[in-house]
Order: C-alpha cells, then structure tokens, then sequence
C-alpha cells in the first residue's frame, strides 16, 4: 500500500516535519546566541606593545605554578574576571608565576617524528628501483609513499616544536575574556 502525496495524512506528516525542524532550529539559534563562552588570554608584551596573542578555552588542562610556590595540576575552570579554580582551589591571575597548557599533540607530534623518516626512504628506495625497472611515468604508491613520509616527519617536527610553557614575568600579561 502507497501513500498517495495528495492525501490529508502525507499533508498532516509534512507539517508536523516541518514545525520540528522549526523548533529544532530555533533551539540551536537561542542556545548558541545566548551562551557565553569563558577564555584564558595570554598576550606577549614586547617593549609594552602586544605582539602576540593566544586564548584557550575554560576547562583546558593546565599547569601552573603560583607565586608562593604551590603547583597545581588539571583543568581550569573560571570564577570571576581575576580568578580561576584549578582543583577546586581558587587562583589570582596575578598570582600566578608559570602556567602552561595542555599539550595534545606531544603524542602525535612524536609518533609523526618516528615513523616519518623510514616511510620517506622506503618511498624513495620504492621509487628509485621502480625508476629503474619500468620506463613507464605515472604516480605511483611509492612517491605516494615518499610524500606521506616526508610530510609526516616535518609535521612530527613542527608540533613538537610548539612550546606551551608561558613564564609570566614581564613578557607575559594573562587576562579573562568572556564572550
């Protein structure tokens, strides 16, 4: 049996189809218009000018150290426009001496490192001896190879490069922004 799309019953789906997309979609719009979201600025000061800027997310991890020598470790949380909670401990922002953030990537920044250099030369050692076999020039799996390697290994290098350690002394002014 076929539901005929001019009857009273396909009429009467279509419009309760449409009326939840309504809802659905009014929903989205109030729940991402009206929430506010929590960051921790860090700006780089040089000669009293901000030269370089970095926000992260409330709940990050972090790491820090305060001026009277204790050391916190986990995910911070905002209490006010001066302070933030690291385990449930409240924390001035000119308190703290060193913080430094999560960094994610150290796991595959070093896994892209040790696999990227024997993918390349496999790939080059794949290409050289396909070269001089076949006379034939089309893109095969081992310049595919050879590129993958390559590519891995100078992106293991630049994401281990990235150092997440800010020293807030002078160079380093950390501030809350809501938005």
């Amino acid at each position: 049996m076929s539901i005929d799309p001019h009857s009273v019953l396909h009429k009467k789906n279509k419009e309760r189809i449409v009326k939840s997309l309504f809802v659905v979609c009014s929903l989205l719009y109030s729940y991402c218009s009206f929430s506010q979201a929590y960051f921790l600025k860090v700006d780089r000061l040089k000669k009293g000018e901000i030269v370089k800027t970095k926000t992260y997310y409330e709940g990050h991890w972090v790491k820090l150290k305060t001026i009277n020598g204790s050391k916190l470790k986990g995910n911070y949380f905002i209490y006010d426009e001066n302070t933030i909670i690291v385990n449930d401990q409240k924390v001035a922002l000119n308190d703290i001496l060193r913080i430094r953030f999560d960094n994610r990537h150290l796991f595959s920044g070093t896994l892209l490192t040790i696999l990227g250099p024997p993918t390349f030369l496999i790939g080059l050692t794949a290409t050289a001896l396909e070269d001089s076999f076949s006379r034939e020039d089309n893109n095969s799996n081992a310049e595919i190879a050879t590129a993958l390697g390559l590519g891995a290994l100078v992106g293991g290098i630049v994401i281990l490069s990235n150092k997440n350690k800010r020293p807030l002394k002078k160079k380093w002014k950390v501030s809350i922004l809501v938005q």
